[in-house]
């Protein structure tokens, strides 16, 4: 099984923290607090939303279809879908 490349997960990650913010569920200072605990951790963005308290879960999951199915509709031509 192969890893995503690091870029490809930062990218998600950011995509997910402003979609977050976007949709209401994250205000900035709060994901800046997470963004330094992650960096001081290692431990995943979406991992540390939750485990910080900062995003429910059931929140935090509609934040990653939401940014999965927006990569998905910019990344994959309409006609393969």
């Amino acid at each position: 099984m192969s890893s995503l490349p690091l870029s490809d997960i930062a990218a998600f990650e950011n995509a997910l923290g402003d979609q977050l913010v976007a949709a209401g569920k994250l205000d900035l200072a709060s994901l800046q607090r997470a963004k330094t605990v992650q960096g001081e951790t290692g431990e995943c963005l979406n991992t540390l939303v939750s485990k910080l308290g900062l995003v429910a879960e059931r929140d935090l999951d509609g934040g990653v279809i939401t940014t999965l199915f927006d990569k998905l509709n910019r990344d994959v031509p309409l006609q393969l879908i």
